[in-house]
């Protein structure tokens, strides 16, 4: 599984030798908390020991109105399944758009009764724990009218289309299931379509689409660390545009790791770093095997640094089911030999474990920057990549 890194970087001929080490394993203990979101609490003993240095955070949350509110048609009753009860949703859906990773999408919607017979909600469930909406639970519609309902969807860092749903349950209709959906597409300013590579059904060889949203010219200066190949487009002589065909390779592994991110550097100030996950034999997602938790993260973008630059960043473990977590497990585990990482924060928000990290480039070659560290809980570590460019 590290051998994409480690391949990597013998293939782009660095000079930096990679130790046959892993560095020391660093744990923070920190208490269960009382309740949760008690930053003073989470922090507070990860930072004691010496002052914390200024850092550059990366990914804020911020929130996105759904975009079809005021447009959207509502849902025809004539066109739902046999057996549902008679019910519209209006919007028929919530559409957030194209939107940037880590961002929280918050619309409302509605519930329209349209037979003649009251309808009472049983349950609701959400499609996963990156999803929310108020109980509704015990909520009656009366004929002819309608309940509002909020909810909420995190788009999670991975780039593509998202749909989750919540599933309402009716008295009288067993176990019938009426699923509302939510979707979105998650891309940086740099838009990339398909946003994978299909090195299964397509072969060695394929092309994508790479746009800036803001139709603002720019350039593509490296794909996975070495010059990008263009289908129509001379980057020596050509102005630059607003969108390119990139062709991808994967034969340039050829007996090395697959990675599992195909990374693409751009001059673009606010995407100076896009990843294009890698569907391949070799990058299947790791199968839990006993783990209690789910990683949210394959990776983190941390964009241009330095060396000597620390950056903070911030991944999450959801807990499955009804496990309870355990912060003062979580550690953190390096395997690159040109990052310092420092496992500064635990915060538990009902299942999730929050790990901010801090990261630093020592000594790094300029350039992509593709690294793996372990993270975990329980006696459980999974991967998870550093991906960015580094500058002088």
């Amino acid at each position: 599984m590290m051998q994409d890194s480690r391949c990597f970087k013998r293939f782009r001929m660095r000079r930096t030798t990679i130790v046959g080490r892993i560095a020391l394993v660093m744990t923070v203990c920190a208490s269960l908390l009382a309740g949760c979101g008690d930053d003073s609490t989470s922090g507070q003993g990860a930072s004691a020991s010496t002052p914390s240095p200024a850092v550059r955070k990366v990914q804020p949350y911020t929130s996105v109105n759904a975009s079809n509110l005021a447009q959207a048609p509502r849902s025809q009753a004539t066109k739902n399944t046999r057996g549902w009860p008679p019910v519209e949703f209006e919007p028929a859906n919530l559409n957030f758009g194209i939107v940037p990773p880590h961002t929280i999408g918050k619309g409302t919607a509605k519930i329209w009764n349209v037979g003649d017979q009251p309808l009472r909600i049983v349950k609701s469930i959400t499609s996963c724990g990156c999803t929310s909406t108020e109980n509704l639970a015990g909520r009656v519609i009366p004929p002819g009218g309608f309940i509002e309902f909020a909810t909420e969807m995190e788009m999670k860092t991975g780039l593509g289309t998202k749909m989750e749903k919540v599933t309402l349950y009716f008295e009288g209709y067993g176990g019938t299931q009426v699923p509302f959906f939510f979707h979105a597409e998650v891309a940086r300013p740099v838009r990339v379509i398909p946003p994978y590579v299909d090195a299964v059904n397509q072969g060695r060889t394929g092309t994508v689409e790479v746009s800036s949203l803001d139709n603002k010219p720019f350039r593509i200066l490296k794909a996975h660390g070495l010059s990008p190949q263009f289908v129509g487009f001379d980057n020596a002589t050509d102005e630059p545009r607003t969108q390119y065909t990139l062709k991808w390779d994967m034969s340039q592994f050829d007996g090395q790791r697959v990675p599992w991110f195909w990374v693409i550097e751009t001059d673009h100030p606010e995407a100076p770093i896009v990843d294009v996950r890698v569907r391949h034999d070799s990058t299947r997602p790791i199968p839990p095997d006993g783990r209690p938790w789910q990683p949210k993260d394959q990776r983190v973008l941390i964009d241009v640094v330095r060396n000597g630059e620390s950056v903070e960043i911030i991944t999450k473990h959801e807990y499955a089911g009804n496990r309870t977590p355990m912060p003062q497990t979580a550690r953190v585990q390096n395997l690159s030999a040109i990052l310092d990482v420092e496992l500064v924060g635990i915060e538990q928000k009902g299942q999730l474990l929050e790990f901010r990290v801090r990261v630093t480039p020592k000594n790094a070659p300029l350039g992509l920057l593709y690294e793996h560290i372990n993270v975990g809980s329980v006696g459980y570590m999974v991967p998870l990549r550093i991906i960015g460019r580094v500058i002088e």
